[in-house]
C-alpha cells in the first residue's frame, strides 16, 4: 500500500511539474503572451500543432495566431513572427502600424498600468534611426523572460532558448550576405534572388549596408554571441570574404 501510494505521489509531481513547466501563472510575461495567443514560451511545435496554435502563411513560414485583435484601441497585424530553438518556441513577436508613434505610446502606457514601471528602457541606436525608429522601448524582465514594447511590435522571448536562434539566424544571414557577394562576381551557380532591376538593387544594398552595420555593432557590444558566429565559421574559409564586412 506505501509503494502504490508513493507510485502515485510521483506521477502526480511528474504531471504538475510538466503542466507548470509552461503555466501563464509562472510569470507575467508567459501570463500576458497567453492572454494575446494562448501560447506559451518553451512549447514544442508537436504542442502547438496538436493546440492548432502554430499556422503557415502563404510564404510556408510559421506563425502562432492570435486570440485577440488588439490592445488599448491598436490593432495587431494577424500573422506574428515566430522563432524556435531546439524545436521549441523561444520568440514571439507582434507586430502593428509602427509609422503611427502613437500607438506604440498607447500600449507602452497600457503595460506600464498593468505591470508597473519598466525594468529597462532603450534609446533607438543611430542605424534605427535611419529607417525612421524614434521612440525608446520598453522591457519588462521575469527570471529569464522578457516583454518588450518597441516601436511598432511587442516582443516575449526566453533567454537562454533566443541565444541559439540568434546565434542560428546570425549565421544565416552571413550565408545569405555571402550568397549575395557570389551572385555579384557572376558565378552562373547563384539565382537572383535578392533584387528586381537597378532601383532595386540600389534599394538591396543600401538596405544589406544598414543591417550589416547593425550586426557590426551588435557584436561590439555581444562579445560571446561575436565567438560564437566565428567558432562555427572558423573551418570554412570560404567565408572570409564575407566576414571581413562584419568584423573589420
Amino acid at each position: 500500500m506505501f509503494k502504490l501510494l508513493m507510485s502515485f505521489i510521483c506521477i502526480m509531481m511528474m504531471s504538475l511539474s510538466t503542466v507548470s513547466a509552461y503555466s501563464p501563472q509562472d510569470n507575467f510575461v508567459q501570463q500576458n503572451m497567453y492572454e494575446i495567443t494562448g501560447a506559451y514560451l518553451g512549447e514544442t511545435v508537436d504542442e502547438l500543432k496538436q493546440q492548432n496554435l502554430l499556422m503557415k502563411n502563404y510564404y510556408d513560414i510559421n506563425y502562432v495566431p492570435l486570440k485577440t485583435v488588439g490592445i488599448a484601441g491598436v490593432i495587431f497585424k494577424k500573422e506574428t513572427v515566430a522563432n524556435f530553438a531546439d524545436n521549441r518556441l523561444c520568440s514571439l513577436v507582434i507586430t502593428f502600424d509602427d509609422k503611427n508613434t502613437e500607438k506604440t505610446k498607447k500600449l507602452q502606457a497600457y503595460f506600464v498600468n498593468k505591470l508597473g514601471q519598466p525594468t529597462f528602457i532603450d534609446q533607438p541606436t543611430e542605424n534605427e534611426k535611419k529607417v525612421n525608429i524614434t521612440l525608446e522601448s520598453y522591457g519588462w524582465e521575469s527570471g529569464t523572460y522578457y516583454l518588450t514594447v518597441a516601436q511598432g511590435h511587442i516582443s516575449f522571448l526566453e533567454k537562454n532558448l533566443s541565444r541559439e536562434a540568434d546565434i542560428q539566424s546570425t549565421i544565416n544571414y552571413i550565408k545569405y550576405c555571402h550568397g549575395y557577394m557570389e551572385y555579384s562576381k557572376g558565378n552562373a551557380d547563384i539565382q537572383n534572388i535578392y533584387y528586381v532591376g537597378e532601383k532595386g538593387k540600389e534599394f538591396f544594398e543600401a538596405s544589406m549596408k544598414t543591417m550589416i552595420d547593425s550586426h557590426k555593432e551588435m557584436f561590439k557590444n555581444d562579445a560571446e554571441l561575436a565567438n560564437s558566429v566565428k567558432a562555427y565559421f572558423a573551418d570554412k574559409p570560404e567565408y572570409a570574404e564575407t566576414l571581413k564586412l562584419f568584423f573589420e
